[in-house]
């Protein structure tokens, strides 16, 4: 893999800092409503409203048939929504001020309801605050599409919104620990403000795009005409490139699932016999670990690969991932614990070079998109590779519960049986090698190289203009 030290971007091609900066504060809103919504709503609603977490299991199951019909939705919409203010904005504005007031609502049901009551209440408001979200998310990452016609300044923008991220990660654990507060009256009470507090924080962050970012698209856009919603769904589904990507990130999400959800349970019985406290302390240090390993390699690939081709990089970082599974099958043992830090470090440099990237991988897969179709389509595509990964996700917690399930793993015990424990750690291992492996086969036939795409660019400008041409149209 070669580095150049010669950046090759533009003057004209550069997003300012403020739009890079806005861009990356969005990661608070996408992080709350994925990650935050799945650490906070079960301690939540089932420790303190208690909720039977039965119940909140389905209702997540709820929200992605939802999700099924308004992410495809929202997507085609913002592509062929025509105004002063531009395709993207207007959908980010609206949907980051409904998302963060129904966030807020979300917590303010009260214990003393009935179970009936709580379910409909908290179905009701999940249901507006996920419409929020899909208005917020989708749109923005479409956005960030089309901010920049250059290969390499796409991967620069990004990587502000992967520190953001990694940044968010540290904050949102917390969330359910902030409710038991000896400030507040009751952890009822503590709910209620949290809830308002990460609602506004949700607003603040998910509307900055909608503000500072400018779309550079418009006038291409609207020259190239609007295409039905089956048109769009039928383009992106006959896209070989695009299925493709779709495909490898759906493996990685697979792959990461279960050591998210699982992975103190292989700590607590595994490795340390049924010691809950030394268990869970045992993965926060290693989540911890990760989201530092994960923010230098973030920085590190902005700093010296920009410029580099993103096939080989992916390529580089799902490898490392695999080859940390693998060694994990020997260095997960309850006779040395701390080797278990090997395989998560090079997992942390696998999962942060690949999420880096895939923000400018897709804009890449746009571009190619419209060099084939001859339409600007980035909501559509954006939205279809958004629930797929929700589906995925969705899917590996469910594989893994059941597989768990299935080793004979009893809560009650605090020693499990060697079967049960073998089981586990294979569970553990498996996943991971199995979607990591798949990913890494099918990154190998993604074909937008960096050649290709400047081959792309300068034949879709020369068809219809450059990209830039747009900015005198920007607000």
């Amino acid at each position: 893999m070669s580095l150049l030290s010669k950046n090759s971007t533009a003057d004209v091609d550069r997003i300012p800092i403020i739009e890079k900066l806005s861009f990356g504060l969005r990661a608070f809103a996408q992080q709350l409503g994925n990650n935050g919504m799945n650490m906070f709503a079960f301690p939540a609603y089932g420790i303190i409203l208690g909720l039977d977490p039965a119940v909140i299991g389905l209702v997540f199951a709820l929200m992605r048939l939802y999700d099924g019909v308004t992410d495809p939705l929202v997507g085609w919409l913002s592509d062929n929504t025509r105004s002063r203010w531009g395709r993207r904005r207007p959908w980010i504005f609206v949907g980051a001020i409904m998302g963060g007031l129904m966030f807020m609502l979300l917590w303010q049901a009260r214990p003393d309801w009935s179970e009936t009551a709580k379910t409909i209440y908290f179905i009701g408001f999940s249901l507006l605050f996920y419409t929020g979200f899909t208005m917020v998310t989708v749109p923005t990452d479409a956005l960030a599409w089309e901010l920049t016609p250059d290969y390499a300044e796409r991967t620069r923008l990004m990587t502000w919104f992967s520190v953001m991220i990694k940044v968010t990660l540290f904050v949102l654990p917390w969330m359910f620990s902030l409710t038991q507060m000896d400030i507040w009256e009751n952890e009822a009470q503590g709910l209620r403000v949290v809830g308002i507090f990460f609602g506004f924080g949700f607003i603040l962050c998910g509307i900055m795009p909608a503000i500072f970012c400018k779309e550079r698209y418009q006038r291409i856009a609207k020259e190239e005409g609007r295409q039905t919603f089956i048109e769009s769904l039928k383009l992106s589904f006959s896209n070989k490139t695009y299925l493709l990507v779709c495909s490898f990130t759906l493996s990685c999400v697979f792959a990461g699932t279960v050591y998210m959800l699982f992975g103190t349970h292989l700590g607590v019985y595994y490795l340390f016999g049924g010691d809950k406290l030394q268990g869970a302390a045992f993965f926060g240090w290693i989540g911890s670990l990760g989201s530092i390993l994960g923010l230098i390699t973030v920085l590190a690939i902005s700093r010296f690969f920009v410029e580099s081709d993103k096939k080989r990089v992916a390529i580089f970082g799902v490898g490392s991932a695999l080859v940390g599974w693998l060694l994990a099958i020997f260095l997960i043992s309850p006779a040395w614990p701390w080797l278990t830090l090997i395989p998560v470090a090079l997992n942390a440099v696998g999962v942060g070079t690949f999420w880096l990237l895939l923000g400018s991988i897709m804009a890449d897969v746009a571009d190619a998109d419209e060099h084939v179709n001859g339409f600007r389509r980035e909501g559509s595509l954006a939205a279809v590779n958004a629930f797929l990964s929700k589906a995925a996700g969705t899917l590996g917690a469910l594989l893994g519960g059941f597989a768990l399930s299935a080793s004979g793993f009893d809560a009650d015990l605090l020693i499990q049986s060697p079967m049960t424990l073998i089981t586990m750690k294979w569970i553990y291992v498996g996943f991971p090698i199995v979607g990591y492996g798949v990913a890494m086969l099918l990154l190998m036939q993604y074909p937008l190289t960096k050649e290709r795409m400047l081959a792309i660019r300068a034949d879709l400008e020369a068809r219809r203009g450059a990209a830039r041409d747009s900015a005198k149209n920007r607000d």
